[in-house]
């Protein structure tokens, strides 16, 4: 649409000896066109929004459902290392920063 519109512009730009009226008059006939697109567009917008929802509800319970059918056959996840790790160099940080302190 912009693409269009800068073309036709370029084309009005060569006639200099028009009426500036129909310029204006050809501009105003523009930001119609892309008014009416855009508040087009804006009244589908909530019921795109509804669909997605819907669709997102949707993939929720089918989610569930499949987690409970086979959530016994996955085995739970395992602890993270890293906690552990982070844990532990805490720890020595810890007794890092406390031989500092006696010395």
């Amino acid at each position: 649409m912009e693409c269009e519109r800068n073309e036709l512009r370029g084309i009005l730009a060569n006639y200099t000896n028009k009426d500036l009226n129909n310029r204006l008059n050809f501009e105003i006939a523009m930001l119609e066109i892309e008014h009416k697109q855009v508040m087009s567009a804006l009244h589908k917008l909530p019921m795109e929004i509804s669909d997605a929802f819907d669709k997102c509800k949707g993939l929720i319970e089918e989610t569930e459902y499949f987690r409970g059918c086979y959530g016994a056959l996955i085995p739970p996840n395992p602890p993270h290392q890293e906690r552990g790790e982070e844990g532990d160099a805490e720890a020595e940080h810890g007794a890092a920063a406390d031989d500092k302190g006696e010395k």
